[in-house]
């Protein structure tokens, strides 16, 4: 389904393909949890087994990213992005800070990763850059203080 409102479920094109081959992955990686299972369950004392312990460990893990991601796809939006200059789910927005520029990208909560720059729109910085121009500034307070982003490119 497209759409270009946000809420929770709100997914970029290249978002939802990513959450679909994590999704592919982490089948594959249930299999590969269940033979290390089974491998380290035949070597006996499974109290003291830590090869198994740590399977399922692994598997738990695994099995609460795999429901998670399921629970997404059950019910998401795609972000239709239009072609304009105004800050929206799925831009790319150059901003610089204490004269520092910075990129982010516009994503959805379920895509956000801010060590790769994608930021939610639904994050302080993101809703506050949300239908913003380049060539506008915001001040986001953060704490007792407020920070000046000078918006330099908008790109959709």
């Amino acid at each position: 389904m497209l759409n270009n409102t946000l809420n929770n479920n709100s997914v970029t094109k290249e978002g939802l393909e990513s959450l679909k081959k994590e999704y592919s992955l982490k089948l594959k990686e249930r299999d590969r949890i269940s033979i290390e299972i089974n491998l380290a369950r035949a070597e006996g004392d499974l109290k003291e087994n830590e090869a198994y312990h740590a399977g399922l460990l692994a598997r738990d893990i695994n099995e609460s990213r795999i429901a998670e991601i399921e629970a997404i796809l059950e019910n998401y939006t795609v972000v239709e992005v239009k072609q304009n200059d105004i800050v929206q789910i799925g831009s790319t927005v150059t901003v610089k800070v204490n004269e520092i520029e910075k990129v982010f990208k516009i994503v959805g909560v379920n895509e956000a990763d801010p060590v790769e720059g994608k930021i939610s729109g639904n994050s302080p910085l993101g809703s506050a850059l949300l239908g913003k121009k380049s060539g506008e500034s915001l001040d986001l307070k953060i704490d007792e203080s407020s920070v000046k982003y000078d918006i330099m490119k908008v790109v959709n």
